[in-house]
C-alpha cells in the first residue's frame, strides 16, 4: 500500500538513476530470516528429496508470486525425480540388450523413441495436473481471486492526464490504445528478425561440420546459444519499456512472451533441424541422424546445465565475495588513516576492534536484486529444462537427470540466495504462475504432434511408406496420446478437491457469522425472503426499476434527493440499532469463531492436500485456516473496532 501511493507521484527507479536519493528497497526482517533459514533456505538441504517447503511462510514474506514460483519448482524436482528414474532404467537397458545379442543398438534406439516419449507425454499430463490442483489449493488458502487483483500503474509509465475511464470525475494518465499496440507489434517483429538471425547462425554451425556433429560442434552450439541468450537479456528490458505498458501485469507478461519466444528458437532450433531437415541435405548424418540428435542433445545439455549450475553458484557466492572484499579495503584504509591517532593518542592494541561496523540494512544495499527480471529469467531457465524433455526426451531419455539437476540446484541456491544475499522483493499478488502455465500447455500439444513425426519418420513401420500414411501415423499417435491424457484426468484430475471444501468451509463461516450478527428481529422478518445475499439483490433490483421507470417517463419529482432518501434513513436507523445490538453480542461470537476455528483445525490437522505433488508443511494448513478465521471475522467486524487485515508479520 505504501509503496502504490509514493510511487504514483515518484519513480524511485528514475530518482536513483538521476542521483536523487542513493537506493531504495524493502528491508528484510531477522527474526523472519533466521527462520526461513533453518526450515528452507539453506544449502544443507541440497540432500532432501522431499522437497517440502513452508510455502505459506513465503508467500506471507515474499508475496504469491514467489511463493508460487517456488512451489511449482518443488513440485516438479518431485515429478522429475520419478522419471529420471525411469529414464536411467532405459538408457541401461538400450546399453545392457545389445550385449546379449537380442537387437542391434540402432534398431534398439529407434523403440526407446516409441514407448519413453509414450512415457515422457502421460507424465507429463500427470505432473500438469498436480500442480493445477496445488496451485487451486494455494488460491483458496491465500482467498486470492483474478478479477479482484488490484494492478498497480507503472511508475515508469508515460501518458497524458486525462478524465478516468471508470470514473470521469477523476484524472489519470492514458495512452493511446492503437499507439499501443502499434509498439507491441513492432517489438514482436524485432524478437521475430533476431530469432531469424539464430536460425542463419544455426545453418551456418551445421555447413561448417558438414554432417560431423562431434564434442566440438556441442562445444560450440552450447556457447552460441549462451553469447545469444546474453545478448537478448540485455535486449529486452529496453523492448518491454518502450511499449509503455501501464499496469505491472502486462508489463510481466509482455516480458514473460518476448523472453519465452526467442530463447526457445535459441534453444531448441539447432535440434529441430537436425531431426527434420539434416537427413536430407547433401552432407546427411553419419551414423545416423537419430545417433547425432542423441549425442548432440546429451552432450549440449550436460555443458548447459553445468553451465547454468555454475552460474547460480557462482551468483550466490559473488555478492558474499563483493561484501568480504569492501570489508577487507575498509577495514585496510581505516587503519591506515587512523595508524598515528591509535599509536600516540589511544594506545589501541588492536586497531580491528574500533572499525565501524556496517548494520545489517546498510548491508542490504549491497546486495542483488530479484524483480521482475531476476524471477522471469530464474523461470525461463527452468522452463527451457523441462521443454528439453518434452520435445527430446524420448530421442535421448538421460538429459532427464541433467534436468532433474538443474531444477534442485535452482531451487535450494534461489533459496539460499534470496535469503542472504537478495533483497526482499515487493510482494506481488499472482494467481499461479500465470502466462508460465499456458507455456508449459503449448509445449505439452506440440510434443505431442513432434512425438508422432519422430515415431514416424525414424520408426521401421513407416520405412518407406507413403507420405500420407506416416501423416494418418502421426493422426493415429496424437489420438492415442490424447486417450492416455483423457483416462491421466480421470484418475489424476486437475481439480482439487481440498480446494473446494476449503471454499466451502469458508462459505460457511460466513454464512454462520452473518446470521449470528443480524439479530434475531431481522432474522425473523426475513425469514421467508431468502438469504441476506437474494434480499439485499432483491431491493436493489426494486429500486433501480422504480428509478429507471420515473426517468423514462419524465417523472423527476418523484426521485428522491440523496437526503431525502428513504432507504438510506431506514439503513442508518438499522446501523444505529444494530451497533448497540452487536456490542452485546460481541462475546458469544468470540465464542463461534474460536468453536470453528478449532473444528478446522481437527479437520485438517495431519493433512498434506492431494497427495504425493504437494510441497507445503503438513502442519501449515490448519495454521493458515486459524489465521483465515481470523481474518474472515476481521472483516466483518471492522466497523464495530475489530481488526481488519490479515495480521501477518512484515
Amino acid at each position: 500500500m505504501m509503496f502504490n501511493e509514493v510511487t504514483r507521484w515518484i519513480d524511485l527507479d528514475a530518482a536513483v538513476h538521476d542521483g536523487i536519493i542513493k537506493n531504495w528497497y524493502p528491508v528484510h526482517s531477522g527474526q523472519w530470516l533466521a527462520d526461513l533459514t533453518a526450515t528452507w533456505g539453506s544449502y544443507s538441504h541440497l540432500k532432501d528429496f522431499k522437497f517440502v517447503q513452508p510455502i505459506p511462510l513465503i508467500c506471507e514474506y515474499f508475496g504469491a508470486r514467489v511463493a508460487f514460483n517456488f512451489a511449482w519448482n518443488g513440485l516438479y524436482c518431485k515429478a522429475l525425480l520419478a522419471l529420471a528414474i525411469i529414464g536411467v532404467a532405459f538408457e541401461l537397458g538400450a546399453v545392457v540388450i545389445p550385449m546379449f545379442g537380442w537387437s542391434d543398438t540402432y534398431s534398439l534406439h529407434k523403440r526407446v523413441v516409441l514407448a519413453f516419449s509414450t512415457v515422457a507425454l502421460i507424465w507429463a499430463r500427470w505432473a500438469f495436473n498436480l500442480w493445477d490442483r496445488e496451485a487451486q489449493f494455494f488460491t483458496r488458502l491465500w482467498d486470492i481471486e483474478d478479477d479482484e487483483i488490484e494492478d498497480s500503474v507503472r511508475p515508469s509509465f508515460v501518458g497524458d492526464l486525462e478524465p478516468s475511464r471508470v470514473d470521469r470525475n477523476n484524472m489519470e494518465k492514458q495512452a493511446s490504445p492503437k499507439m499501443a499496440s502499434f509498439k507491441m507489434f513492432c517489438t514482436t517483429i524485432i524478437t521475430l528478425i533476431l530469432c531469424s538471425i539464430v536460425l542463419v547462425v544455426i545453418f551456418v554451425w551445421n555447413s561448417l561440420f558438414e554432417g560431423n556433429m562431434g564434442l566440438v560442434a556441442s562445444i560450440c552450439l552450447t556457447i552460441q546459444i549462451q553469447v545469444f541468450r546474453i545478448a537478448y537479456n540485455c535486449l529486452v528490458p529496453l523492448l518491454v519499456e518502450w511499449e509503455n505498458h501501464k499496469y505491472q501485469r502486462k508489463y510481466y507478461d509482455s516480458y514473460v512472451f518476448k523472453q519465452f519466444l526467442f530463447q526457445a528458437v535459441n534453444s531448441y532450433s539447432a535440434f529441430f533441424y537436425i531431426a527434420i531437415k539434416q537427413k536430407h541435405t547433401a552432407e546427411g548424418c553419419k551414423g545416423g541422424c537419430l545417433a547425432v540428435l542423441r549425442f548432440q542433445l546429451a552432450s549440449t545439455l550436460l555443458i548447459l546445465s553445468l553451465a547454468r549450475i555454475a552460474q547460480v553458484v557462482f551468483e550466490s557466492n559473488f555478492v558474499k565475495i563483493k561484501l568480504w572484499w569492501e570489508q577487507y579495503q575498509m577495514r585496510v584504509t581505516w587503519i591506515k588513516r587512523n595508524e598515528w591517532l591509535f599509536k600516540h593518542v589511544m594506545e589501541v592494541k588492536d586497531p580491528q576492534e574500533h572499525i565501524p561496523k556496517r548494520y545489517h540494512v546498510e548491508e542490504q544495499s549491497k546486495y542483488g536484486q530479484n524483480r521482475y527480471q531476476e524471477q522471469v529469467e530464474n523461470m525461463l531457465q527452468l522452463v527451457l529444462a523441462l521443454g528439453f524433455v518434452l520435445w527430446f526426451g524420448g530421442v535421448a531419455p538421460i538429459i532427464v537427470p541433467f534436468c532433474l539437476a538443474v531444477f534442485v540446484v535452482q531451487l535450494r541456491a534461489s533459496a539460499f540466495m534470496l535469503l542472504s544475499y537478495t533483497q526482499r522483493p515487493l510482494p506481488r499478488t499472482a494467481v499461479g504462475i500465470g502466462t508460465w502455465r499456458s507455456i508449459i500447455s503449448f509445449m505439452m500439444q506440440g510434443s505431442v504432434i513432434f512425438a508422432g513425426f519422430l515415431v514416424t519418420v525414424y520408426g521401421d513401420t513407416f520405412r518407406r511408406t507413403p507420405l500420407l500414411t506416416r501423416m494418418a501415423g502421426v493422426f493415429l499417435y496424437v489420438l492415442f496420446i490424447w486417450t492416455c491424457w483423457f483416462l491421466v484426468d480421470k484418475f489424476c484430475p486437475g481439480h482439487s478437491d481440498d480446494a473446494q471444501l476449503l471454499w466451502e468451509r469458508r462459505k460457511y463461516v460466513v454464512k454462520k457469522i452473518m446470521d449470528q450478527t443480524m439479530g434475531d428481529e431481522i432474522k425473523a422478518h426475513n425469514k421467508n425472503r431468502g438469504t441476506p445475499e437474494q434480499i439485499h439483490r432483491g431491493n436493489s433490483m426494486r429500486t433501480f426499476e422504480s428509478l429507471k421507470q420515473s426517468v423514462h417517463e419524465g417523472r423527476w419529482d418523484d426521485i428522491p434527493h440523496l437526503e431525502q432518501n428513504v432507504a438510506l434513513d431506514g439503513m442508518v436507523d438499522h446501523t444505529a440499532n444494530s451497533f448497540e445490538k452487536h456490542k452485546s453480542s460481541r462475546e458469544e461470537l468470540e465464542k463461534l469463531v474460536q468453536t470453528t476455528r478449532g473444528l478446522l483445525k481437527e479437520g485438517d490437522s495431519g493433512k498434506g492436500g492431494d497427495g504425493g505433488g504437494c510441497t507445503r508443511m503438513p502442519t501449515d494448513d490448519a495454521d493458515e485456516e486459524s489465521k483465515r478465521a481470523k481474518s474472515t471475522r476481521g472483516r466483518w467486524m471492522g466497523g464495530l473496532g475489530g481488526p481488519s487485515s490479515r495480521g501477518g508479520k512484515h
